[in-house]
């Protein structure tokens, strides 16, 4: 056994466990800091994308461990980001932003995409899309391509 600090035996060691346990409570009970985000997703010519809450919109940090936030887009093109709680928002930092169709299997996740917009903003590493998230509230208008006529 160590000596504690005013000489007795034996505490230091009850006291250090204590602060490694008190250490470890903490990390599991933490909980990621994150701030409010709302937009509207529009076309470039400002008009904007009806979702029909069919449309999800996605950000994904660009550091690890990539945590990401979503929402779904309604019919006026708007959407609150959600983290782990409805409406939470989204870690602070730099985000690539995706989005995914409503009810779709994967094989078909392009086509159904491609009723609102091009098929590359189905992947983060294709999209274009980035934002910063800061401290406080956060407004984005985030302008997407038509999708191609066929």
């Amino acid at each position: 056994m160590f000596p504690s600090p005013n000489g007795r035996r034996g505490w230091l060691p009850v006291y250090a466990l204590a602060a490694v346990l008190a250490l470890l409570g903490a990390g599991c009970k933490g909980k990621i800091p994150t701030y409010p985000v709302r937009g509207k997703v529009v076309y470039k010519d400002g008009e904007p994308v009806r979702g029909g809450n069919n449309l999800t919109i996605v950000f994904e940090s660009t550091t690890p461990p990539y945590h990401r936030s979503a929402a779904t887009v309604d019919n006026n093109g708007e959407f609150v980001l959600s983290f782990i709680e409805e409406g939470s928002g989204a870690p602070e930092g730099e985000h690539r932003i995706a989005f995914l169709p409503g009810e779709h299997t994967l094989a078909s996740a392009e086509i159904a995409l491609a009723r609102w917009m091009p098929p590359r903003y189905l992947e983060f590493r294709t999209s274009g899309l980035k934002q910063n998230i800061v401290r406080g509230e956060n407004y984005f208008v985030i302008e997407v391509d038509r999708p191609s006529k066929r």
